[in-house]
């Protein structure tokens, strides 16, 4: 791991993204406010196209990671949900990385799990913290929101041009 200014620019662009992705996502979910969490599923294709952008431009995984954690410290004074939920994306981010790397789909795979997580993060927070409490009518609601969030997280990672600017992988 290798920390100069360029790196901690960086994190500071990646922190400033992110939160204005989340920021700008949030206004829309709120007019969806029927659907908890849908913040996560609106989010999570620009998660995985900027995850995807990291990892194109020769991104370290902490870096992200970093980021990431940065902007569970903040959220996490507002409310705790929003905190607990991108320390858990910062976590998983992380797992991912190390264990796929960035060889062959490497790549593909952690911007795409980056993005998909933000939405059963969401949830897996407001229930353990007590904001939400699924209900049996709830389930096929839930299930639809999570394929949808992975659908959008695989189909923003693939539009980001790699750097020969082909589309995908």
């Amino acid at each position: 791991m290798q920390f100069n200014k360029r790196s901690a620019l960086r994190v500071a662009a990646l922190f400033a993204i992110l939160f204005l992705i989340g920021f700008t996502m949030r206004i829309p979910a709120i007019w969806l406010s029927g659907f908890y969490g849908m913040h996560g599923v609106l989010s999570a294709p620009f998660f995985g196209a900027l995850a995807m952008w990291h990892y194109r431009h020769d991104g370290a995984g902490w870096q992200l990671v970093a980021a990431t954690l940065l902007l569970a410290a903040l959220l996490g004074m507002m409310s705790p949900v929003m905190g607990v939920t991108f320390a858990s994306m910062a976590v998983i981010a992380g797992v991912v990385r190390s264990v796929v790397g960035g060889r062959g789909h490497g790549d593909l795979v952690s911007a795409a799990v980056f993005g998909a997580v933000s939405y059963p993060c969401t949830l897996a927070a407001g229930i353990a913290l007590g904001s939400y409490f699924p209900t049996s009518s709830s389930v096929l609601t839930i299930v639809v929101m999570a394929v949808l969030g992975i659908a959008l997280s695989v189909f923003g990672a693939l539009l980001v041009p790699s750097k020969n600017g082909t589309m995908g992988t």
